[in-house]
């Protein structure tokens, strides 16, 4: 009897919790869209907690590599192996992107890096919602929408930190650099004839 009603408790405080992880998310995707300037003078005074970060990007970053495995494998009939590759790798390559630019610019500019890291991640959030096209592959290109509001985001974001904006319009060229690499590699990767072999 304990023990069920142990398991019973716990299993509403998760249940709790997920609700309010998604509540939180949301207020923040709010924000991020809709009210950059105070947002971004929010994130230099108040930082947000690692465990949230994390969660943030790894659940929203879900969006496109799922619809594309969807679009690619059940709409365009191309191999589960091949679909699900290419979701995986535009998975991994989007966080990899993000370290990288936070590295870059904290280096670049003698700052915090953690600072640089949660405004690289909060700056995906368009890329990462525009992915929802996606789940068919002639919208795609509808997705480049996305890019365009998270480049000015880059720059709402470090006009926030009082930087230069010549150093700004660099930054602003490193992320979209990286973008399109994360972009070229995937398709690289996936294209090759020697991993279709093995993939398909």
């Amino acid at each position: 009897m304990i023990q069920d009603k142990i398991y019973y408790f716990s299993h509403i405080l998760l249940k709790i919790k997920g609700k309010y992880l998604v509540m939180s998310i949301i207020k923040v995707v709010f924000e991020v869209l809709f009210k950059p300037r105070d947002f971004f003078k929010g994130v230099i005074k108040k930082r947000f907690r690692v465990p949230f970060l994390i969660k943030y990007m790894l659940l929203l970053n879900l969006i496109g590599p799922s619809l594309s495995f969807y679009s690619m494998h059940f709409v365009e009939h191309i191999s589960a192996g091949r679909s699900l590759l290419y979701a995986l790798l535009t998975y991994i390559l989007d966080i990899v992107c993000i370290f990288v630019f936070a590295y870059l610019v904290s280096f670049l500019e003698k700052k915090d890096f953690y600072l640089f890291l949660e405004i690289s991640i909060f700056v995906y959030t368009p890329i990462w919602l525009s992915d929802i096209v996606d789940i068919y592959q002639y919208l795609r290109p509808l997705s480049n929408l996305g890019l365009l509001y998270s480049l000015f985001l880059v720059y709402r974001a470090f006009s926030a930190l009082n930087i230069k904006k010549e150093k700004i319009f660099l930054h602003i060229g490193v992320f979209l650099l990286l973008y399109v690499l994360d972009a070229f590699i995937a398709e690289t990767i996936v294209q090759n004839p020697w991993v279709e072999m093995i993939i398909r």
